[in-house]
Order: C-alpha cells, then structure tokens, then sequence
C-alpha cells in the first residue's frame, strides 16, 4: 500500500503532538493518527491527498473572507 490508499484521522493542529501519531506535516500542521483522538479540529477519516485538498480548501476560505475591498 502506498499513501495515497492509507486512511488516517486526520486533525489540524497548531504543534506536533506528544501522542504517537503516523503522520506529520510541519508546514500545516496536518496530523494523521490510526484512531480517532480527542482532539480539537477533526478534518475527517481520509487520505493523505483529501486532507491536504481539505486544507488548502480551508485556508482558501479564510484568507478570502478576511480581504477587504476600498
């Protein structure tokens, strides 16, 4: 299996959690465990790809809603 097939519970967090967890990313902090956490920020039981997609999505949001227009 590769990571695209591979299902995490993914969650967005601000640091690396003390938690074992199966994946990472530093400049997102995306975080993907085996089993759901109790956690804030739950993304969902995805891929790697759809929760990176699912981020991009969100910061998309936030970024347009915070622009203002003169």
């Amino acid at each position: 299996m590769n990571n695209n097939t591979l299902k995490y519970h993914f969650y967005k967090l601000g640091r690396q959690p003390d938690k074992a967890h199966r994946y990472y990313s530093h400049s997102t902090g995306l975080t993907g465990f085996l089993a759901p956490q109790s956690l804030p920020n739950y993304l969902g039981y995805l891929t790697i790809p759809e929760a990176e997609k699912r981020i991009e999505r969100k910061n998309i949001n936030v970024m347009s809603r915070g622009r203002r227009y003169v």
